[in-house]
């Protein structure tokens, strides 16, 4: 399990955008626990960013999310 000194780089952007639609129809439960991620069948995400992400609430989740991707896609 990687810990949050490399954040979300191992991540694909597919991946971070599949999730970001999740939350948005607000099928993600707050704040984000690890093991939500993995009942969300999104495994690459929960072990390579999952420690980060955890605890999270909506709005924080959603101001990273829009972040990483608006970097990423730029």
């Amino acid at each position: 399990m990687q810990d949050a000194g490399t954040g979300l780089t191992d991540v694909p952007t597919d991946d971070l955008k599949k999730f970001f639609r999740a939350l948005h129809r607000g099928d993600v439960p707050c704040p984000l626990q690890k093991s939500s991620i993995l009942s969300m069948g999104m495994n690459r995400l929960a072990e390579n960013g999952g420690s980060l992400l955890s605890g999270l609430d909506e709005r924080a989740l959603r101001s990273l999310l829009t972040c990483v991707l608006a970097e990423r896609l730029k």
